[in-house]
């Protein structure tokens, strides 16, 4: 129901921006429901320099933090595993 609302608000959305209604209708179809730890993989994936600059921003607002600890934090807290595995080769150990 959750899902057919949302392709629903996102088809009118393309519409309003000037695509066909079937295109449009089309287009909304692809959307998904992804748990965030799956959403954030994702994100990684695409974008790792982005994604590193974000744990480096979260860090830097604890004053014992640093990335291997936020990483540590997003694995056993977050179950966040996936996105650990993509960004440890690139943050140091603390």
């Amino acid at each position: 129901m959750i899902l057919a609302e949302l392709e629903h608000a996102e088809a009118r959305k393309l519409i309003g921006r000037g695509v066909e209604p079937r295109e449009a209708a089309r287009r909304a179809q692809h959307l998904q429901v992804l748990p965030p730890c799956q959403f954030a993989a994702n994100t990684v994936a695409v974008n790792r320099t982005r994604a590193l600059a974000a744990v480096a921003v979260i860090a830097g607002r604890r004053p014992d933090g640093n990335a291997a600890e936020v990483l540590h934090r997003l694995g056993a807290r977050y179950r966040m595993e996936r996105v650990v595995d993509l960004l440890r080769p690139f943050v140091g150990s603390g």
